[in-house]
């Protein structure tokens, strides 16, 4: 049987087009966010070391974790321009903020050298 003028060919070619046209269209329809538009700013704790934000939530408030030169793991929040360390006491070298949610409850872990422990701490941002 001879492929070369079949529906089935016929039928691939036009699927392979209508694809590339849908790639192309969509690729160029998705918005581009450029950099200028957007505002950066820079989370640098004092004697910090290296810092990560972790999450935010629906007022801004921010939580994460820096490193000091000491090796020792500290939580922060950042809320309405105001940042807090969050060391949870008794701990050793561990102390995290890893997650915050709207009505300002902040979860993480906490560790001494060999166990770590989970965290809530309450607050009232809102």
């Amino acid at each position: 049987m001879n492929f070369q003028n079949s529906p089935l060919k016929t039928h691939a070619v036009a699927v392979a087009v209508i694809m590339a046209l849908v790639l192309v269209l969509g690729v160029s329809l998705i918005p581009t966010i450029r950099a200028s538009s957007l505002t950066f700013t820079t989370i640098d704790p004092p004697g910090s070391t290296g810092t990560l934000a972790l999450d935010i939530n629906a007022h801004g408030d921010i939580v994460g974790n820096y490193v000091t030169a000491d090796g020792k793991t500290h939580g922060f929040l950042l809320s309405k321009g105001i940042f807090t360390t969050i060391d949870v006491p008794g701990a050793g070298l561990l102390s995290e903020a890893n997650g915050i949610n709207d009505a300002g409850v902040i979860v993480g872990i906490w560790g001494l050298v060999t166990e770590e422990h989970g965290s809530v701490r309450e607050t009232s941002l809102v």
